[in-house]
């Protein structure tokens, strides 16, 4: 089975065969990246099967929101995986990820290959010998959602906000998108990176590349200032909401921003009829991992991420 250049008219199979590739709820970022194609310095490529329809798929881009890293990831068909395909096309992504492993300036990138489900010891042991090593750990966060998560959580932020002299404004991308896109840099200093590394953040490409559509923004003020963001989204398979993003400027940390995020995104999930709302977090965030805790969420399953 040979590759050969992905046929855009495929573009639905592709995303299906990345999908698990990618964290839940994440999914969404894979679209965008594949339509940027030259943009990225995107090579994409399918192994078909006798009938011609895409059974197998690597894909290599610069990653938009991090200019400085190259990324890696490749899918196989379910009714084809075991028979050595996977391994293909590691290879083929390896020798990709090395030959354009450069950033458009023209200085080496550093080399992600997309985040791994924890529990795929078999995907982290074929990354691990094409010279690839665990980053990073995430860890996912789940919870149920009714009617009296919708009561609780509404008091609960409130509370927050009375307390605090914050205010939660609901607003959507387009109609912020300069205060989110200035906040976007602010609000993500000293916080952990999936490369495992200070990347730097391109806050130009958030909107279009990194959260989903029909993402609902929370904007948080204090005395006149945006101090940070956070966006939660319906998942795609309509079962829920995930959590996209929180970010709070340092100096307004600690502060109960963060807190006053995590029960308006209850609040927003509950109300919309999701029956659940989910998370992933870096494992040594640990504000986060406590703030997730207290606020109802249990752990699952998370993520690692792999660089080489």
């Amino acid at each position: 089975m040979h590759l050969e250049p992905w046929d855009p008219d495929t573009i639905d199979t592709v995303v299906d065969l990345l999908q698990p590739a990618w964290p839940d709820g994440q999914g969404h970022r894979i679209r965008p990246r594949l339509l940027a194609g030259a943009r990225l310095h995107g090579v994409t490529e399918v192994a078909n099967d006798d009938a011609g329809r895409p059974v197998g798929v690597v894909h290599v881009s610069l990653d938009p929101t991090y200019p400085g890293v190259v990324g890696g990831a490749v899918g196989v068909a379910l009714g084809h995986r075991g028979q050595g395909l996977g391994r293909v096309l590691a290879t083929r992504a390896s020798d990709l990820l090395h030959a354009g492993a450069r950033r458009p300036d023209g200085d080496p990138a550093r080399v992600q290959l997309v985040v791994l489900p924890e529990e795929s010891t078999v995907a982290q042991h074929l990354a691990e010998q094409h010279g690839f090593r665990v980053s990073s750990r995430s860890v996912g966060w789940t919870a149920d959602l009714d009617a009296q998560a919708v009561a609780t959580h509404q008091r609960a932020l409130d509370d927050v906000l009375r307390d605090t002299a914050l205010s939660i404004e609901t607003v959507t991308w387009a109609s912020h998108r300069d205060v989110m896109s200035d906040l976007t840099d602010r609000v993500t200093q000293g916080l952990p990176r999936a490369t495992g590394a200070d990347d730097a953040i391109d806050p130009s490409s958030v909107g279009e590349f990194f959260f989903a559509p029909g993402t609902v923004f929370f904007i948080a003020w204090l005395d006149g200032d945006a101090v940070g963001y956070s966006g939660v989204s319906p998942s795609t398979d309509g079962t829920g909401w995930y959590v996209e993003f929180t970010g709070v400027v340092p100096v307004a940390r600690g502060r109960g921003v963060a807190r006053a995020f995590k029960h308006a995104q209850f609040v927003t999930a509950a109300r919309s009829g999701g029956g659940r709302l989910f998370t992933f977090n870096e494992e040594h965030n640990a504000a986060v991992l406590a703030l997730n805790a207290s606020s109802g969420m249990h752990r699952r399953d998370g993520y690692v991420g792999m660089v080489r």
